[in-house]
């Protein structure tokens, strides 16, 4: 019943924006007011979000600080709601925590003016940007070479284009999706020396980061984020799920995210490939930028992964009254069964009674997998600073293990909060904010604010080959 509560009680709570963020919300206004929508956000992280106390331990002026600077950022917007917006997001920024995000209602985004490609604040922004950190001062204007096309599966191009010998620029072609239009600038790449890059690379969320990228054989790799290929689909071999035999007797599994959605997939394939699992030596399991989901995804595999019993840790869900309304909505919903329903119950009423400000839904406990595998021998997980959440999770579990290693990167260091309310919209009506109700018991026990797991063997985030290495690690035996 323990298991039931830590992990599918987190997997319901993952589909719920299937189930209430598809709401229209036609009564609101569907344009932002930032006063109203800034300081609605600014009490939901007091009220409601589990992370506020320990984000917030010997920074009491903090908050105040942050929305003094907001606001005097606010009148340089002159209206711009796409402005408006970043602002928004700089705040929850500042909490360093992922699952600390907005997400849309779309039907009322298509009538918002928030990413209309006639917005000109938007390529105003990205060239004061640029031009504050580089000294070669350019306008979107300037004529462009192209040199290169990076393309996905769904109809997402972005024309990589040469201003001078040592400055390239991503623009958006083409696109099918609320984060992005036409004319959008992705990337900036200003070149260090022969073969490096500082890059300015715009996220989903319309943050630019600092990163650096090189130059290998044709190809641009931007650390964290992966491979710009000339003309190339690299998201075929990058984002999708699929097992492959590298050399004799290692296998290769890729899983680029855990999402509820994609647990029959995981299951599928590994299902379909038991007989070669069995007859292997090695397993790479590659999840890097992994941005995690739902620990029920990855259940199948912790039979090929432990080799004896693991410890899952506990987590307490912060008391709200909006965090007890939103599991009580869980308990009345058809969706679930009736098994799941009392649950869901049962821990809004203990919340709701709960004399501290923290419910303890459930207590560290410890696992054995019904069937443990012999096979494969070792076991090698592949990691970046992208790899968050729920995938570090399993990282995490996977230390209890004899036959685990973990090389590449630090991971993110997303352990500390889970179960997500995304059902609350800002007065504007358009706007989601996502944020965690519960903490984890693993906080009381290591610095999992802000730290990741620190891999075995590090390898370097300029290398075009991560698989290569690995494979050569295993021919000299050191892993």
């Amino acid at each position: 019943m323990l298991y039931m509560v830590q992990g599918f009680c987190r997997f319901f709570t993952l589909v719920v924006v299937f189930i209430f963020g598809s709401t229209t919300n036609k009564g609101f206004a569907q344009t932002i007011d930032f006063n109203s929508d800034f300081e609605f956000v600014v009490d939901i992280i007091k009220r409601d979000y589990a992370g506020y106390f320990d984000r917030m331990q010997g920074r009491e002026n903090y908050i105040e600080q942050i929305k003094k600077s907001i606001y005097q950022q606010k009148k340089n917007c002159n209206g711009s709601e796409l402005c408006q917006y970043l602002l928004l997001k700089e705040f929850l920024n500042r909490f360093n925590d992922p699952h600390l995000n907005y997400g849309f209602n779309n039907d009322s985004l298509k009538r918002s003016r928030l990413f209309n490609n006639k917005n000109p604040f938007f390529e105003k922004r990205v060239v004061e940007l640029y031009n504050e950190k580089a000294k070669h001062k350019f306008s979107v204007l300037e004529t462009k070479t192209l040199c290169g096309e990076w393309t996905d599966e769904n109809n997402y191009k972005v024309r990589i284009s040469k201003l001078t010998d040592y400055l390239l620029v991503g623009t958006v072609t083409a696109a099918d999706s609320i984060y992005w239009f036409t004319g959008q600038t992705k990337f900036i790449l200003a070149k260090k020396d022969h073969n490096k890059f500082n890059c300015l690379f715009l996220g989903r969320d319309h943050f630019f980061r600092e990163i650096e990228a090189i130059h290998d054989n044709g190809e641009i790799v931007l650390d964290k984020y992966g491979r710009l290929f000339k003309g190339v689909n690299f998201f075929n071999t990058i984002a999708n799920f699929y097992f492959d035999t590298l050399t004799d007797g290692v296998s290769y599994l890729r899983l680029p995210d855990f999402f509820p959605s994609n647990a029959n997939k995981i299951d599928s394939i590994i299902a379909v490939n038991k007989r070669v699992l069995h007859n292997s030596q090695y397993l790479l399991i590659d999840i890097r930028n992994n941005p995690g989901g739902s620990s029920k995804s990855y259940q199948g595999l912790l039979n090929y992964i432990i080799t004896d019993k693991y410890t899952i840790s506990g987590s307490k869900y912060r008391k709200s009254k909006r965090n007890i309304s939103f599991i009580e909505n869980l308990s009345m919903n058809n969706v679930f069964d009736s098994t799941y329903k009392n649950l869901f119950s049962s821990i809004a009423d203990s919340l709701r009674n709960s004399s501290t400000p923290f419910y303890e839904y459930v207590t560290d406990y410890a696992m054995t997998p019904d069937t443990i595998y012999s096979f494969p021998k070792k076991i090698v997980f592949i990691v970046n600073q992208r790899t968050i959440s729920s995938a570090e999770i399993l990282v995490d579990i996977s230390k209890s293990s004899s036959k685990c290693l973990v090389v590449g990167q630090t991971t993110y260091g997303a352990m500390a909060y889970q179960e997500i309310n995304n059902s609350t919209y800002l007065p504007c009506g358009f706007i989601r904010i996502n944020y965690a109700m519960a903490r984890s018991n693993r906080i009381d026990k290591q610095n999992y604010l802000s730290l990741g797991i620190v891999p075995s063997i590090k390898l370097n985030s300029n290398s075009s080959n991560w698989i290569k290495e690995i494979l050569q690690l295993i021919k000299a035996k050191k892993l």
